[in-house]
């Protein structure tokens, strides 16, 4: 075992930050010899103070021990050292908020188009390689713009007046201030979480961790759906079908914008077998507050259609906690105390294969029962 290790054991505060100060976010998640991580190690021995100092380091809280296959959660010592696990009750992860996009009306031409529109991602991941998807996700989201454009401006000269070369150059100059419009968002400590989780998919070509990352106790969920929401299914305006076949794909493969790379969550989610056996077919709940101008633009019978991922739970209790049940007066009000929203429970019902994925088992908050609810 490593001193390191002896530290988180021995709840050995001043030599834990001393460590934590020159680890990589891929050190601190390393297993030791026995399988554990060091956030194990302090949920075993009970070590609050620790377990707070890894979580604000960004460990993670996915990762099993690989001699008795746990969480974090589930060996920590203490409900005290649980409730650290928790997502605040702030999080608006389970909750629905009618004026914002992640659901629209449709009609039944725009609930057929949507059903071509899946078919259409099933082609762009049956045609391409799943390494390729994968790494491109990972570096559009983790990897540094300064360095991106100095690697591809050189590849754009080189290629002289072609339009391979135009694209390129004129693609970056976007790209410079759209990297840091969709990731600037997220802290430093959340930031390490996702690089972790997508360095760790790339490596391992796996998608489970892209699900982590989005899954995660982070904000990444939220840009992610703001990227499928601004353009990508408002229109089916997406269409990259051919950006895997052109030449030099490998040096353009950084000028995707957000709704294509998005897409590509998408794709990865709904169509990739190895996640099929997170499949869910059954009951699920979302909470949701509504306003009495939210239920004037919907009637019995309406087609609605969501734009983006949900996270719903299993757990009636889950969804209610977070849509604000029993907190009324918490909610707004007008100046004479007339409630202007109000809490309700949104029940899904889910029928087909590959609609929904439960994720507790790999979810970093495995008590919420989380159900992923694709798009579309």
């Amino acid at each position: 075992m490593s001193e390191l290790y002896f530290a988180y054991r021995n709840n050995e505060i001043d030599k834990a930050k001393k460590y934590l100060e020159e680890l990589s976010g891929a050190d601190i998640n390393r297993r030791e010899s026995n399988g554990s991580t060091a956030l194990h190690v302090a949920c075993y021995y009970g070590n609050e103070d620790i377990v707070k100092l890894l979580l604000q380091s960004g460990a993670s809280q996915a990762i099993r021990n690989t001699r008795f296959d746990l969480t974090v959660y589930q060996e920590a010592r203490s409900h005290k050292i649980r409730k650290l696990f928790e997502r605040p009750d702030d999080s608006d992860r389970f909750i629905c908020y009618l004026s914002t996009n992640e659901w629209t009306l449709v009609d039944i031409h725009v609930a057929e188009a949507s059903n071509k529109f899946r078919d259409y991602l099933k082609s762009i991941f049956d045609k391409s390689d799943l390494k390729d998807m994968i790494s491109t996700i990972s570096e559009f989201y983790i990897e540094d713009t300064r360095q991106i454009s100095s690697r591809y401006v050189d590849v754009s000269n080189s290629l002289g007046k072609t339009i391979y070369g135009e694209l390129l150059t004129s693609a970056l100059i976007d790209r410079k201030h759209t990297r840091r419009l969709s990731y600037g968002a997220i802290s430093n400590k959340n930031g390490a979480i996702i690089d972790w989780f997508l360095t760790k998919a790339v490596d391992e070509v796996d998608p489970i961790f892209i699900v982590q990352a989005y899954t995660s106790t982070t904000n990444f969920y939220q840009i992610v759906n703001k990227h499928l929401s601004l353009r990508l299914l408002d229109n089916f305006k997406w269409d990259i079908s051919n950006a895997f076949l052109r030449p030099f794909r490998r040096l353009v493969i950084d000028v995707y914008d957000e709704e294509e790379v998005a897409g590509l969550f998408a794709a990865i989610f709904i169509h990739c077998p190895l996640l099929e056996p997170y499949s869910f077919v059954r009951q699920c709940f979302r909470g949701m507050l509504i306003s009495e101008d939210d239920l004037k633009i919907y009637h019995v019978g309406s087609l609605i259609m969501n734009k983006t991922f949900l996270s719903a739970s299993k757990q009636q209790a889950v969804a209610k906690l977070f849509a604000g049940e029993g907190q009324t007066s918490n909610l707004r009000q007008t100046p004479d105390q007339k409630n202007i929203q109000w809490s309700a429970l949104c029940t899904y019902n889910i029928k087909s294969n590959r609609s929904a994925l439960q994720i507790e088992s790999i979810s970093e908050v495995q008590c919420e029962e989380e159900v992923l609810i694709m798009p579309l």
